[in-house]
């Protein structure tokens, strides 16, 4: 797993610092957009080979496994989507506060479309109350370098060290320190936020028991990895509350909205909940966290966010 993290921490760092370089370089610039393109072409070729593979099973099963239908359609469909947005007039004519000129914006919005709708139809592909045997407990050591990953990617992402100095890139984040009106409102939004996850929950047990089940014993796994010993439950807070904030509502929410940012938000969780209902919460949490983030600056959503997942974690293990 940690090797997995370094791997994909040293891909999106040289992927995002390039991106910067291209907003100022033409050449550089050129070569990004050939990449993007041929990532778009890339996905429609292996569509087609998706679907004859499939269509060779179906002769020699009579059965097409449905991950071949979601695998093709979301490749294709991500193929398609992607290649748009490398237009500057499709960027233009989106109701999003992105310059349409910007290399770096259109970079954004294209992985983040793509990684969305690749989550999507992944998780279409699978059942949500199987046990596929994953490991979901977690180590300190995992949480420490995930909150690093995030740390460093939102300072990249938005500028630093290329574009924008340390202080710049503290600006643009919307980093500032706590206030007494600030941690009002955080505990008011954790408070809401745990309202809503109940809500959520219940409506779950109630239609679909069987995926609530199953949800409970995922979560179950995690709270029993992070009951170990307070640090534990304090690290897992803090790396979500500070690494996913300061991508989510510090870089990305002020140009490509709240409410894309939190559709992004929530479909990055569909690792541990699949396509269910929690993914719906998870998106009003990401709703709220954006909002919050609008009326004060990133670092309320941070403690917002951090108090709530101590929270919920220790309500688990006791409730």
């Amino acid at each position: 797993m940690i090797v997995e993290y370094v791997l994909l921490f040293l891909f999106f760092s040289i992927f995002v610092l390039f991106a910067n370089f291209a907003e100022k370089n033409g050449v550089a610039r050129i070569i990004l957009y050939v990449i993007l393109a041929g990532i778009c072409a890339s996905e429609m070729a292996f569509a087609l080979l998706s679907f004859v593979v499939g269509k060779y099973l179906y002769f020699l099963t009579e059965l097409l496994p449905k991950s071949f239908y979601y695998m093709g359609g979301g490749l294709i469909f991500s193929g398609v989507a992607g290649g748009l947005l490398l237009l500057k007039r499709v960027r233009r004519a989106l109701p999003l506060p992105i310059d349409p000129n910007s290399t770096l914006h259109a970079t954004g919005l294209f992985v983040m479309v793509q990684l969305s709708v690749i989550i999507v139809f992944f998780a279409l592909a699978q059942n949500p109350i199987e046990d596929t045997g994953k490991d979901y407990s977690i180590t300190n050591m995992e949480l420490a370098i995930n909150m690093l990953f995030y740390f460093i990617i939102a300072f990249l992402a938005v500028g630093f060290p290329l574009r924008r100095n340390f202080g710049e890139t503290v600006k643009r984040l919307a980093l500032a320190r706590p206030t007494l009106i600030g941690l009002g409102l955080a505990i008011l939004f954790c408070i809401i936020l745990i309202v809503v996850d109940m809500l959520f929950s219940a409506a779950e047990a109630h239609f679909f028991p069987e995926v609530h089940h199953r949800l409970n014993e995922i979560l179950e796994t995690i709270t029993l990895s992070l009951s170990k010993n307070m640090v534990a439950v304090l690290l897992f807070g803090i790396s979500a509350g500070v690494g996913e904030e300061l991508v989510f509502r510090g870089a990305l929410q002020p140009r490509y909205g709240i409410l894309l940012t939190s559709l992004f938000f929530s479909l990055m969780h569909t690792s541990l909940y699949g396509l269910t209902l929690a993914t719906a919460s998870t998106f009003v949490a990401g709703i709220l966290f954006g909002l919050l983030r609008k009326m004060t600056d990133t670092t309320t959503p941070i403690i917002a966010h951090t108090l709530y997942d101590i929270t919920v974690t220790v309500l688990n293990f006791y409730f």
